[in-house]
């Protein structure tokens, strides 16, 4: 009934069930209810924080999406811009910060039941400094030039001036 109730008519047809609600209780009892009556539906789900990640990933969750996490990467990769890092630059350096975080929360979603709440804190701490130290290194990596953008421009006018394009 909670399923039906928020809107999915038959759901005995549906392959994939998106869940996307505001309330971190009700996400996390939606996806129970689901998984127990539709063992075979693949459920993606809104996670409000890290938290509940780690709740949804204990269910099975398979597909979560952290809130705020993509739109962070959006506007970390438009501040650097804006500081003059080129758009290629600012892209890869969002794209390893993904990777690395996400790496370091399936790492500590794995151990977080393995270990008492003091070790765990004291792990997400020394992962936070390493993702820290990671992203140090990468931001004192000499810079590329031009951005290649600006670079595939460049090499556009000068063709086009001198008749070969």
């Amino acid at each position: 009934d909670l399923v039906r109730s928020r809107g999915l008519g038959d759901v005995y047809k549906r392959q994939v069930l998106v869940v996307a609600v505001d309330d971190r209780d009700e996400v996390t009892e939606i996806c129970r209810v689901a998984q127990r009556h539709f063992p075979k539906l693949t459920i993606v789900a809104r996670a409000v924080d890290v938290v509940h990640v780690y709740q949804l990933r204990k269910l099975g969750i398979a597909h979560i999406q952290r809130e705020l996490f993509e739109s962070s990467l959006v506007t970390g990769r438009a501040v650097l811009e804006q500081l003059g890092v080129g758009r290629y630059e600012a892209r890869e350096m969002a794209d390893r910060f993904r990777a690395t975080n996400v790496d370091m929360l399936v790492k500590l979603a794995e151990r977080r039941d393995q270990v008492d709440a003091k070790e765990f804190a004291s792990e997400a701490r020394r992962s936070r400094e390493e993702l820290e130290r990671q992203l140090t290194v990468i931001a004192a990596q000499p810079k590329a030039g031009q951005d290649w953008h600006e670079e595939r421009e460049r090499v556009h006018l000068e063709r086009s001036s001198d008749g070969l394009d």
